[in-house]
């Protein structure tokens, strides 16, 4: 079949790149990798950001679909999204179950850094607390010693 002009052609992904063609990937470029914003994160913070990064094309819940009325959350260029300490230990295995301060603080250095905002803070009513994705790391400079 041939593609009509404009299509973007979906290319499979390698047998080293997964085991599964339908899990989530993060589409990560180099210029974000070898930034000073990232290169200033530790490694955890960094892998943490990988697994966010995923997030943007394997949620299957986001705040978009639970607040559809609220314009605030329905950016299609930058959806808003939910990440919590629970799919952190759970599911990325990034933090035991004693880590929760250990998450906030590097949910914090991503922040800082410019990676995500916090669009909601879900800590007062014990709800999710909602991000988006940031262009702030572009920009990022070491704090002044």
């Amino acid at each position: 079949m041939l593609k009509r002009y404009g299509e973007r052609q979906r290319i499979p992904p390698q047998p080293w790149e997964t085991s599964d063609r339908h899990y989530p990937f993060a589409r990560i470029y180099t210029d974000l990798l070898h930034s000073d914003a990232f290169c200033d994160m530790s490694s955890r913070q960094q892998i943490l950001y990988v697994n966010i990064a995923a997030q943007r094309y394997g949620a299957k819940y986001r705040p978009c679909k639970d607040f559809p009325n609220t314009s605030e959350f329905r950016d299609d260029e930058n959806p808003a999204f939910y990440f919590n300490f629970a799919l952190a230990s759970e599911k990325c295995r990034l933090y035991s179950k004693n880590g929760r301060k250990e998450f906030y603080a590097d949910m914090r250095s991503l922040k800082e850094h410019g990676f995500i905002t916090e669009v909601a803070n879900g800590r007062a009513n014990h709800t999710k607390s909602i991000y988006r994705y940031s262009a702030k790391w572009r920009t990022w400079k070491p704090p002044r010693v």
